[in-house]
């Protein structure tokens, strides 16, 4: 469950987003019809499958914790956390990395390169970017690929007709900076 899921099922949360946030989730609870709710409801705040663990946010479960604003003993904390070698987290719509080195340094860098190879004796928090609204200058859409058996992450990135979407983001009547942020700073 990620933090728009969320605040689309609980008032307090839609309330505590900025305006736009909190237009943009009115627009989406008067869309989405009664099925739709129910499996927001059931949205898990975590998967933990085939040695991967998934989460929106910071690991455990925390769907509105951003990865790159935490410190070491944060970031030791997430880890602690789960038991898998990586977990791919959402959120802060940015390719970063965080490694966890076996003999315990905390390593940060951008994921800024098209394939990062696991190391066996290191464990990961991965953020995987955005299809949506990327927060960095890249403005392509871009989505991770993890090959559980050669133990690689594959960045992938693609361009998309963004004037359209601007365009259908306004006629859907959502608010019109949702559109304005897909451009080029």
């Amino acid at each position: 469950m990620g933090n728009h899921d969320y605040a689309c099922l609980d008032q307090c949360t839609r309330d505590e987003m900025i305006r736009n946030g909190r237009e943009s989730i009115d627009y989406t609870k008067r869309v989405l019809t009664p099925e739709s709710f129910g499996l927001l409801r059931e949205l898990p705040g975590f998967i933990s499958e085939n040695g991967i663990y998934l989460t929106h946010g910071l690991p455990p479960a925390l769907f509105d914790e951003y990865l790159d604003m935490q410190n070491k003993n944060e970031l030791i904390q997430a880890f602690l956390s789960f038991t898998e070698q990586v977990a791919f987290v959402g959120h802060t719509h940015l390719f970063e990395v965080v490694e966890l080195t076996d003999s315990g340094k905390i390593e940060k860098y951008e994921f800024d390169f098209s394939e990062l190879d696991l190391q066996p004796t290191s464990r990961y928090l991965i953020s995987a970017g955005s299809v949506g609204q990327p927060r960095d200058d890249n403005r392509e859409a871009g989505y991770l690929i993890y090959d559980t058996e050669t133990h690689q992450v594959i960045k992938l990135t693609f361009q998309y007709n963004v004037e359209l979407t601007i365009e259908k983001i306004k006629a859907a009547g959502l608010p019109e900076n949702n559109g304005r942020r897909l451009l080029k700073d």
